[in-house]
């Protein structure tokens, strides 16, 4: 315990003056120091960065550390040898999250079934359901490519819907901002809608940042084997060149707060299904890859 971490392995978590048991309930990923790249890994060992779930056998009262670094902050102890292993900042409670998302829900309700099932909707559109998730900075070509991508598919007869950042927070992600739990949200909302379309048999591309990695394993966990997620990757000097919206700018400023690649995090993907690198690649070259990747 004292030189590596996997999952399983307990602790005492040591938060403000409280200790509780915990023990690790999974390993997201490790950053690698040299480049500041994710990479999945099996162990942590010492002195590694990285991201985990935790499991706590009785509540804490606790905060994000970005909002309070008291008790937003923690160390994990060898329950055996006593001695201090890691130290780390709390992003978010798990619990907390479903609590908030349950709460908002109506009550006394009943799902009825369909009588028409998901296979006779895609036999009657001639075509499998599916949802390409596309995630990548502001100005990276997300929409760009989606927009294009829509055109080829339904040219050659395809049912596709596009679900855009922007055009949703006109109408049904309208009531959010743009701070973290809103985002959070914001994702939640898209991948329900995303669901109900695969379901019934539509192609689904969805062009929005969704900056962060738990929310897009959520959508991959709602959404299931029809879920591929697109990594638009493009250097942000690139996204800054283009700012066809003149958002940098404005960013770089302070007219407006929480950007992303700014003074919000982007968590790229760790292992994305296919990745288009838009400074490289042509538009018409990345919609033939991603239709060969999918065998439209």
């Amino acid at each position: 315990h004292e030189t590596e971490a996997k999952a399983g392995d307990k602790y005492i978590l040591r938060h403000t003056t409280r200790e509780v048991q915990v023990f690790i309930q999974d390993l997201h990923y490790r950053v690698n120091m040299e480049n500041l790249h994710r990479e999945d890994v099996s162990k942590f060992e010492l002195n590694d960065i990285g991201k985990v779930s935790l499991k706590t056998a009785s509540g804490i009262f606790m905060d994000p550390y970005r909002d309070n670094r008291g008790t937003g902050g923690f160390i994990l102890i060898d329950p055996v040898s006593k001695i201090t292993v890691a130290a780390g900042m709390i992003r978010s409670s798990i619990e907390a999250t479903s609590q908030t998302t349950t709460s908002k829900s109506s009550s006394n309700i009943t799902k009825h079934p369909d009588l028409i099932g998901r296979t006779e909707r895609e036999q009657l559109l001639g075509q499998k359901g599916a949802c390409l998730w596309f995630t990548g900075l502001s100005g990276s070509g997300k929409s760009t490519i989606a927009q294009a991508l829509c055109k080829s598919l339904h040219d050659e007869g395809k049912y596709v819907v596009i679900l855009d950042g922007d055009n949703l927070r006109h109408g049904l992600c309208g009531d959010l901002g743009f701070d973290e739990a809103s985002r959070v949200e914001n994702i939640r909302r898209v991948s329900e809608v995303a669901k109900l379309l695969v379901e019934n048999g539509a192609i689904v591309l969805t062009a929005f940042i969704s900056p962060f990695i738990e929310d897009r394993e959520k959508a991959k966990a709602l959404i299931g084997d029809d879920f591929k997620e697109v990594f638009v990757d493009c250097p942000i000097e690139t996204c800054r060149e283009r700012d066809p919206k003149g958002l940098y700018a404005k960013a770089d400023s302070g007219e407006i707060k929480n950007f992303t690649g700014i003074d919000s995090p982007y968590e790229a993907p760790v292992k994305a299904d296919y990745v288009i690198k838009t400074s490289e690649v042509s538009l018409e070259d990345s919609v033939q890859g991603l239709k060969n990747f999918l065998s439209f």
